[in-house]
């Protein structure tokens, strides 16, 4: 009988969880966010940004929630941090593929079990997620305007945490 009522609702699970990622994504999805990201991580790529901001997520919801409050504040996160100096010991500016700060694959865990229960592929699943969260179909584009150009002073201003860091501006050396 359980397992009867259980397959009445598939994916339910899947939908609540997708749902979730999507809201988390979505509040990550800021200016200043993709700023400070830049300068931590001067590699970063649009895709980048969005397995970057998973990679947070999975941090857990302190950091998370700390980070996208004031993003200046990732520099201070001891993931990243670990990840500097495992750089700086390599004396690069890169850590290898196995440490990058992404997680892509967050974005795909309700996918396969939803799949195996319903016979439906993840774009039905993330489709019906994302419809009920109730974000406007440009759901990935940054949630705020695009500040002007800050330059070194607005920069100071804005991540003096991430420019105490690096002694100066970020950028290629």
């Amino acid at each position: 009988m359980a397992g009867g009522a259980h397959r009445q609702t598939p994916g339910r699970w899947h939908h609540r969880l997708s749902k979730w990622l999507y809201i988390c994504e979505y509040r990550a999805n800021t200016w200043d966010l993709w700023v400070a990201y830049h300068a931590v991580f001067p590699l970063g790529s649009t895709d980048g940004f969005l397995y970057f901001r998973r990679w947070l997520i999975g941090l857990g919801q302190e950091i998370f929630e700390h980070v996208v409050a004031d993003p200046d504040t990732l520099i201070e996160v001891p993931e990243v941090l670990r990840l500097w100096e495992l750089a700086r010991r390599r004396r690069s500016r890169l850590w290898t593929n196995e440490e990058d700060p992404e997680f892509e694959s967050l974005g795909y865990v309700a996918s396969e079990p939803y799949k195996k229960r319903t016979g439906l592929g993840p774009a039905t699943l993330h489709g019906q997620a994302h419809a009920r969260t109730g974000l406007d179909e440009d759901w990935y584009e940054l949630r705020d305007e695009q500040p002007s150009p800050i330059g070194e002073e607005g920069f100071a201003r804005r991540f003096p945490r991430i420019l105490s860091y690096w002694g100066g501006m970020p950028g290629p050396s």
